[in-house]
Protein backbone atom coordinates (compact mmCIF):
# COMPACT_ATOMS: atom_id res chain seq x y z
CA UNK A 1 0.00 0.00 0.00
CA UNK A 2 0.57 3.44 -1.30
CA UNK A 3 0.28 6.98 -0.38
CA UNK A 4 -3.01 7.68 0.24
CA UNK A 5 -4.91 11.21 -0.25
CA UNK A 6 -8.13 12.84 1.41
CA UNK A 7 -10.09 16.18 0.51
CA UNK A 8 -9.69 18.71 3.13
CA UNK A 9 -13.31 19.39 3.67
CA UNK A 10 -14.10 15.42 3.85
CA UNK A 11 -11.03 15.25 6.28
CA UNK A 12 -12.36 18.38 8.76
CA UNK A 13 -15.99 17.25 8.79
CA UNK A 14 -15.43 13.37 9.57
CA UNK A 15 -11.62 12.51 10.42
CA UNK A 16 -10.45 15.33 11.67
CA UNK A 17 -12.31 14.75 15.63
CA UNK A 18 -11.30 11.17 15.23
CA UNK A 19 -7.71 11.09 15.00
CA UNK A 20 -5.77 9.20 17.65
CA UNK A 21 -9.13 8.08 19.39
CA UNK A 22 -9.14 4.74 18.14
CA UNK A 23 -12.56 5.38 16.15
CA UNK A 24 -13.22 3.76 12.79
CA UNK A 25 -15.01 6.13 9.96
CA UNK A 26 -15.64 5.76 6.29
CA UNK A 27 -14.56 8.25 4.28
CA UNK A 28 -13.78 8.47 0.74
CA UNK A 29 -9.82 8.25 -0.12
CA UNK A 30 -7.51 8.25 -3.51
CA UNK A 31 -4.45 5.95 -3.96
CA UNK A 32 -2.01 8.15 -4.97
CA UNK A 33 -0.20 5.88 -7.72
CA UNK A 34 -3.42 5.06 -9.23
CA UNK A 35 -5.33 7.99 -8.90
CA UNK A 36 -8.77 5.95 -7.96
CA UNK A 37 -10.91 7.15 -5.34
CA UNK A 38 -12.25 4.16 -2.93
CA UNK A 39 -14.81 4.18 0.01
CA UNK A 40 -12.89 3.41 3.00
CA UNK A 41 -13.56 2.41 6.70
CA UNK A 42 -10.35 3.40 8.73
CA UNK A 43 -8.38 4.37 11.78
CA UNK A 44 -6.63 7.79 11.69
CA UNK A 45 -3.16 9.07 14.04
CA UNK A 46 -1.25 11.66 13.98
CA UNK A 47 1.90 9.99 13.93
CA UNK A 48 2.81 6.70 12.23
CA UNK A 49 1.77 3.55 13.11
CA UNK A 50 2.27 -0.47 12.82
CA UNK A 51 -0.32 -0.86 9.68
CA UNK A 52 -0.78 2.38 9.10
CA UNK A 53 -0.32 4.09 5.76
CA UNK A 54 0.16 8.03 5.12
CA UNK A 55 -2.55 10.11 4.54
CA UNK A 56 -2.51 13.56 2.61
CA UNK A 57 -4.74 16.33 2.34
CA UNK A 58 -6.14 17.79 -0.62
CA UNK A 59 -6.80 21.51 -0.59
CA UNK A 60 -10.62 22.95 -2.68
CA UNK A 61 -8.24 23.34 -5.43
CA UNK A 62 -6.92 19.85 -5.49
CA UNK A 63 -3.64 20.58 -4.32
CA UNK A 64 -1.49 18.54 -1.62
CA UNK A 65 -1.06 20.63 1.86
CA UNK A 66 1.84 19.94 4.08
CA UNK A 67 0.09 17.97 6.39
CA UNK A 68 0.03 14.47 6.25
CA UNK A 69 -1.53 11.72 9.12
CA UNK A 70 -1.38 8.05 8.58
CA UNK A 71 -4.42 5.81 8.80
CA UNK A 72 -4.61 2.24 9.30
CA UNK A 73 -7.14 0.92 6.35
CA UNK A 74 -9.47 -1.90 7.99
CA UNK A 75 -11.80 -2.29 4.46
CA UNK A 76 -12.30 -0.41 1.24
CA UNK A 77 -14.95 -0.77 -1.59
CA UNK A 78 -16.23 1.04 -4.65
CA UNK A 79 -17.26 4.95 -3.97
CA UNK A 80 -20.73 3.80 -5.50
CA UNK A 81 -21.65 0.75 -2.35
Amino acid sequence: MGRYLIDMDDFDKKLASKVDKGESVEVLIMAEEDKQWVKAKLIAHEKPVKKAVPLGLLSPFGKPIEREYYVEILETSSPED
